[in-house]
């Protein structure tokens, strides 16, 4: 079934679990019911163990985005239950701990743990990674005589003076 599904889909869309069901599980309203289905069991560790630093970081990593015990350096990120929104934390967690910008494509492009880390490995000084520009980080500025809520709101020039009633 995943050879047929993956024939058609881009491989980021292939379901990562396939659960067969006598039956689909239904609500008295005759709806999918799907806080009844099954959980799919997630596995993981599958393959050699890891060799480098970089393995053995990137497979902690793995397990603690996507949820599993372990993760093997042959395990594919996206058979393993990963989606485009995991691997943007994903990438997150390997900047924050490596100090560097990784672009979230390497984990379309190498989704294995032995891919990617190779790829951090053959960069000299982790290239592409380190030379990614940085975020410039945000402040709040406040133009000169205020900002208007809305553009057509007027400009807050504080509170107003009450009036007196006669």
């Amino acid at each position: 079934m995943r050879r047929f599904v993956a024939g058609a889909l881009p491989e980021a869309m292939v379901p990562a679990a396939f659960v067969l069901l006598p039956a689909l599980p239904l609500t008295a309203n005759g709806k999918l019911d799907r806080r009844s289905l099954p959980r799919p069991a997630r596995r993981g560790g599958a393959g050699r163990e890891p060799g480098s630093a970089h393995e053995r970081l990137l497979c902690r990593l793995f397990a603690e985005v996507l949820g599993v015990d372990t993760v093997g350096v042959r395990d594919g990120f996206f058979e393993l239950g990963g989606s485009s929104l995991l691997a943007t934390r994903l990438v997150n967690r390997i900047g924050t701990t490596l100090s560097l910008d990784v672009p979230v494509r390497w984990i379309f492009e190498s989704p294995t743990v032995a891919e990617l880390a190779g790829r951090l490995e053959a960069e000299p000084s982790h290239g592409e990674a380190s030379r990614a520009p940085r975020r410039p980080v945000l402040v709040r500025r406040t133009p000169p005589g205020g900002a208007p809520a809305s553009p057509a709101s007027p400009p807050f020039r504080g509170p107003r003076p009450a009036r007196r009633e006669d």
